[in-house]
């Protein structure tokens, strides 16, 4: 998924720190959402629920892993809003695929592996 020159560093950092040569960055950008309408939303509780079928997601996120795995990653870096991130990492872990996010510790950002 995108990241900046700073996040590339990083990679390649880390990449280094473990003997990992020739690092190669891809950047998938993650697929927009089809057909990602909503219910109305509820005013007082600002909730609203997405009008997609079950099927309809899980082939969202199956090609979005596709995309991902066709490049044979090491490992793969993730960022961004949970609802269109998490179904994407959970995929990657069930096919033993090392993920990557950023946080910040101490107003230093550095780069984690999801447990």
């Amino acid at each position: 998924m995108a990241c900046d020159s700073q996040t590339n560093e990083l990679l390649i950092n880390v990449a280094k720190a473990r003997g990992i040569k020739g690092v190669h960055i891809c950047h998938v950008d993650a697929m927009p959402v089809p057909q990602l309408e909503l219910t109305e939303l509820d005013s007082e509780t600002a909730y609203a629920e997405v009008l997609m079928e079950k099927p309809q997601w899980k082939a969202y996120v199956k090609e979005q892993v596709k995309q991902i795995v066709k490049y044979r990653p090491e490992a793969v870096y993730v960022e961004g809003n949970a609802f269109e991130t998490y179904p994407v990492i959970r995929a990657l872990r069930k096919k033993h695929i090392p993920v990557l996010t950023m946080i910040e510790n101490k107003e230093k950002k550095i780069m984690v592996r999801i447990p």
